[in-house]
């Protein structure tokens, strides 16, 4: 039974519900494979094994999504890029041929889909710099929330938001080596196959998008400096008022997250005396890592089943 057949006879499981404070579990999932796990259960999917494809799939699509979820800021949009990816990836899984690691390849797979995806709805607001320090100017009204832990959780949601879209300032080759250099923090030989190109040249493109991004969070992010005056607390009411919130994928995760005690507290995390570059490496590694709708692979074998329907 090759990998397709294995999928389409994938029996469909229930979504799971909260755990450990998240919707189908923890902030960054307990237990993580190894390479070498990950290399067995590849192994072991693409001889039929429909355990090992579901849970080979469900290793992968939680890092797609959030790389889809930051290149893109749209979480429609990038719940259809995961559901694309997740598809290349499983019909190619036969042409894997084990030199690498199964998450470089699979990442491959991933930047070359959104390098060349059509624009999301946010980068087609055509968000920059200018447009953001704009924003930034603009009064924020007191949030309608009172309670303090939700206010927390409100605060971790904008610096979310506001750090994703700072991203669509860049171009998608520097953003791809933004996220893959400082946010997964691959090593530069590794993100240079990721994006088909030499670790010299990798090097040069993270150089120029961190300097641009540490650059403007330098002059304007509380986070990144204490004497700027933007903190994420102080923007909570402006978001509100533009009824942002409630088209963030981390507000639906709200109830469970606001639970959890996996996220460090913004204020006393960020009171550390670092240099500006790990500053803003940390702002951005400490965003929520979120899990992929189940959906996803629903929508996968339906499609699947589609193009190769059982004799």
């Amino acid at each position: 039974m090759n990998v397709l057949q294995a999928l389409l006879r994938r029996t469909h499981s229930p979504a799971r519900p909260c755990v450990n404070g998240l919707p189908g579990g923890s902030v960054k999932d307990k237990g993580a494979k190894t390479r070498e796990q990950i290399e067995e259960l590849t192994i072991r999917a693409l001889a039929g094994e429909i355990a090992a494809l579901e849970e080979l799939v469900g290793v992968l699509q939680t890092d797609i999504f959030n790389l889809a979820l930051q290149f893109l800021w749209s979480p429609k949009d990038a719940e259809d890029a995961t559901q694309e990816i997740l598809l290349k990836i499983v019909v190619n899984l036969n042409r894997f041929e084990f030199r690498t690691n199964l998450r470089t390849w699979a990442y491959r797979i991933a930047s070359n889909y959104l390098i060349d995806a059509r624009r999301s709805h946010a980068e087609q607001r055509n968000i920059s710099f200018e447009l953001i320090e704009h924003e930034l100017r603009a009064p924020s009204p007191e949030p309608a929330e009172t309670d303090s832990s939700r206010l927390e959780e409100q605060a971790e949601s904008v610096k979310t938001a506001c750090t994703h879209a700072m991203l669509l300032c860049l171009d998608r080759p520097a953003r791809l080596a933004f996220i893959f250099g400082e946010v997964l923090q691959l090593k530069s030989n590794e993100a240079a196959e990721v994006l088909g190109t030499t670790p010299a040249a990798f090097r040069q493109r993270l150089a120029r998008a961190r300097k641009r991004m540490s650059d403007f969070m330098g002059r304007h992010c509380g986070l990144m400096d204490a004497r700027n005056s933007c903190r994420c607390s102080n923007r909570i009411g402006y978001a509100q008022q533009a009824n942002r919130p409630g088209r963030l994928p981390y507000a639906a995760y709200a109830e469970c997250l606001r639970q959890s005690d996996a996220l460090p507290s913004i204020p006393q995390f960020y009171q550390k005396e670092i240099d500006r570059v790990h500053r803003l490496a940390l702002i951005y590694r400490t965003n929520r890592s979120y899990k992929s709708p189940e959906k996803l692979l629903r929508r996968i074998v339906d499609l699947v089943q589609r193009e190769h329907p059982n004799p």
